[in-house]
């Protein structure tokens, strides 16, 4: 697993901020340190305890969440979460990393959570040499190619080779599939089945033995439907 990435949330709506821990404990490399109803106390905690992700609530009574940000000294990468789009531009001109919609997926916090970690490695000027980890190397008809692993749906064996489906296609590569799971981090791809390999931020479903992911229906052996269960929908009905 790689570093834990600190998070704090605000929300003066206690069930989006439930949401947000459910989806925050689901992910292993997620810290949630804290969460607030109000935003000054947030502010005056940030402080003193300074963190890496902020996710925040825009319409709130005390002030809102761009008032908040504004305020704050040392700004961490700002995730902001809403149920209305009118604020989308003026999110952004305030440098937020992301902006999520609710009611949203735990696939779309996962795409949010990994563009502020991205946002955060660039800033530490670590970016460089963490973009050669965040990467699968592998060998195609034409040579080496390189797919962030942020784009892969899931991995499929055939024969003697593997399939790798992303956002930008199908790729194919003479790999065993036991190596193919090496190389994969384990706090974001589970082997699931013999014959495939899942994205965990892009299983949208789990019924019976079936895990939908981005459309796709992927077998999931008995033993390792528990398993999925907890990393994907930890807490799920908490």
């Amino acid at each position: 697993m790689g570093e834990i990435t600190r998070c704090i949330a605000v929300d003066d709506e206690a069930p989006a901020l439930r949401v947000l821990e459910q989806y925050a404990s689901a992910r292993p490399d997620l810290l949630l340190e804290a969460k607030f109803r109000n935003p000054l106390e947030a502010r005056d905690w940030l402080r003193t305890h300074p963190t890496e992700i902020l996710f925040l609530d825009i319409r709130m009574p005390q002030e809102t969440g761009m008032e908040m940000l504004q305020q704050l000294e040392k700004k961490p990468a700002v995730i902001f979460t809403t149920a209305f789009a009118d604020y989308a531009a003026d999110a952004f001109d305030l440098a937020a990393v992301d902006y999520l919609r609710k009611p949203f997926s735990f696939e779309r916090f996962c795409i949010a959570v990994d563009k502020a970690k991205d946002f955060l490695l660039v800033a530490s000027g670590r970016h460089a040499v963490q973009e050669e980890q965040d990467v699968l190397m592998i060998k195609t008809g034409n040579g080496v190619m390189k797919i962030r692993f942020s784009e892969i749906h899931y991995i499929e064996a055939y024969q003697e080779y593997i399939k790798i489906f992303t956002d930008g296609g199908r790729f194919v590569t003479y790999e065993r599939m036991k190596n193919m799971e090496t190389m994969l981090p384990a706090a974001r791809f589970m082997r699931v089945h013999r014959s495939y390999i899942v994205a965990l931020a892009r299983v949208k479903t789990l019924h019976g033995y079936v895990a939908e992911v981005e459309g796709v229906s992927i077998p999931v052996s008995r033993d390792m439907k528990e398993k999925l269960m907890n990393a994907v929908f930890r807490k799920g009905n908490s």
